[in-house]
């Protein structure tokens, strides 16, 4: 299995290494699907399988796909047919009640897969152009004179550059699994507002990041010399990324729900 398997978890691994952002969120989707199917093993009870036919003959389909996606070097191919080959396997051991059980794990397995260059690429330049337009007329209320030509915000005390890294996209890919992992701590959770907890979790990372290109817009227009130092953007975008993960600790601690009498959560 882990031979079948190993093209996955190479590919997996040369995403985490490579030091970018989205990395370090499959990374960490990874990690907690794999603490979570091990925190629930001792509660796992086997139970035949209820169609061992029509499971294998699929398991047979997602091999055949597999197979072609890593000789094609399709990543998302790769990590969604090694998953529904993991979901199958473990039907076939284990049985559907586990499979069910294993819900969170398998659904934080699905966020670790990498997402294609150019949908990243696509996601990033629209999510700058709303960082563009949004913070022009914000940083018009501190200071004068804001013109914005693409993705530069010019000022009388100089220029913000929207780069890349101004997107928040590396922070809504970490957010999102995070979101499910702090929902699973504070189960149950009603579906409704757990649902709204993992919506809510995208924009508040996006927030985190907007707020540190506002921010820093306005120390420009202030000529202030905090604008210029890469080591206060760190620490700023930093903080602001503690309070929206604070925020999102809130929403999820709202979102649970008082147990039913006698009922105990696994």
């Amino acid at each position: 299995m882990l031979g079948l398997l190993g093209p996955w978890l190479h590919m997996l691994a040369t995403v985490w290494t490579s030091g970018s952002r989205d990395g370090a969120a499959s990374c960490f989707a990874f990690a907690a699907a794999c603490a979570i199917a091990w925190k629930r093993r001792l509660s796992i009870e086997p139970c035949p399988a209820a169609r061992p036919a029509a499971a294998v003959a699929a398991l047979g389909l997602f091999v055949f796909l597999y197979l072609v996606s890593v000789a094609l070097a399709f990543r998302v191919g790769v990590s969604a047919t090694a998953i529904a080959i993991v979901a199958l396997v473990t039907y076939l051991c284990l049985g559907a009640r586990t499979v069910r059980s294993l819900a969170v794990p398998f659904g934080l397995l699905t966020l670790s897969t990498p997402i294609p260059g150019f949908v990243k690429d696509w996601v990033t330049v629209r999510l700058l152009e709303l960082v563009a337009a949004t913070t022009a007329p914000v940083l018009g209320l501190f200071t004068e004179n804001v013109a914005r030509s693409g993705f530069v915000l010019t000022m009388p005390g100089g220029s913000v550059h929207i780069v890349s890294d101004c997107s928040g996209l590396g922070g809504v890919l970490l957010f999102v699994p995070l979101a499910v992992v702090l929902l699973y701590i504070h189960r149950p959770v009603g579906p409704l507002a757990g649902s709204v907890a993992i919506v809510l979790s995208a924009p508040l990372a996006f927030a985190a990041s907007w707020g540190r290109v506002v921010i820093t817009g306005i120390l420009v227009g202030r000529r202030s010399p905090l604008a210029g130092s890469a080591v206060f953007h760190e620490i700023l975008g930093t903080c602001l990324l503690i309070v929206a993960g604070l925020c999102l600790l809130w929403l999820c601690r709202l979102a649970r729900r008082t147990p039913s009498p006698g009922r105990v959560e696994s």
